[in-house]
């Protein structure tokens, strides 16, 4: 087991839920006041889509990484605890798994629908880390995953800053690949709003909760005009107006550049 001197620092990449939604039982929100510096938290380009039907939010799509797509905004958050052993890394994997599946912490960190990934800078790749993670993965025989090697590396580049330079202050990133539906079933824009559209049990916030955080795929825009064109009932509702302003006025904004 790898020990360092100096400590090395873990972040958490966060696409969706994750960061806003509490779980059955107000785990997911322990675990994020618990083991996050919630208020350091980094807004960060991430290749990112609705790609994912979930029988959570009502066989709707939800978030997926996908390296084959344009980048838009995820969050990045710091883990409270520094690391300095590989044991202590396993700690945070296993303690996100829990949050993820709203379960008790054991020493899984996957199923079929998903599994903890990581990236590493250079200080960890140094100290060994990287080596005992590749080991501890091949060992746990995950499902495989297009967003995740066979090493557990995420297939996603290094996270890079809204100034459009590689996130500098993390030596160890984490974060959740999850299954895609196939290929060949890449959904339209439309088809991710109709997903919404068509249903009134609420699981439309998914998307308006992303929106209100800053959690952004560059899809964004045309799945809310197939929203506002669809015109479910639930677009009337009073704690949606904030998200719906911001799409609005960035809609406007790009039929003005010619964007859209």
């Amino acid at each position: 087991m790898t020990t360092q001197d100096q400590p090395l620092r873990c972040g958490v990449l966060i696409i969706g839920s994750l960061f806003w939604h509490d779980g059955d039982d107000d785990g997911r929100k322990k675990w994020r006041t618990s083991r996050l510096d919630l208020p350091a938290k980094q807004v960060v380009s991430v290749p990112i889509r609705y790609g994912r039907r979930s029988g959570t939010w009502g066989n709707a799509f939800t978030m997926i990484l996908d390296s084959n797509t344009a980048d838009g905004q995820g969050l990045l958050v710091p883990c409270k605890a520094p690391i300095y052993s590989f044991d202590q890394m396993v700690e945070e994997v296993e303690c996100l798994w829990a949050a993820e599946a709203n379960a008790a912490r054991s020493n899984k960190f996957h199923k079929n629908w998903g599994c903890i990934g990581a990236r590493f800078g250079q200080s960890a790749i140094a100290a060994g880390i990287h080596d005992e993670w590749k080991i501890h993965f091949e060992t746990a025989k995950p499902f495989s995953l297009p967003a995740i090697g066979s090493d557990g590396k995420l297939n996603a580049p290094w996270p890079r800053t809204q100034r459009d330079e590689p996130v500098s202050d993390f030596d160890i990133i984490l974060g959740t690949a999850t299954m895609p539906n196939p290929a060949d079933e890449r959904p339209s824009p439309h088809e991710i709003a109709e997903g919404w559209a068509k249903q009134g049990k609420g699981y439309e916030r998914y998307f308006f909760e992303n929106v209100r955080y800053g959690i952004r795929t560059q899809e964004d825009l045309e799945i809310w005009n197939a929203i506002d064109e669809l015109s479910p009932p639930w677009l009337m509702c009073e704690e949606y107006k904030p998200e719906i302003e911001i799409l609005k006025s960035e809609l406007r904004q790009s039929y003005e550049v010619g964007n859209l």
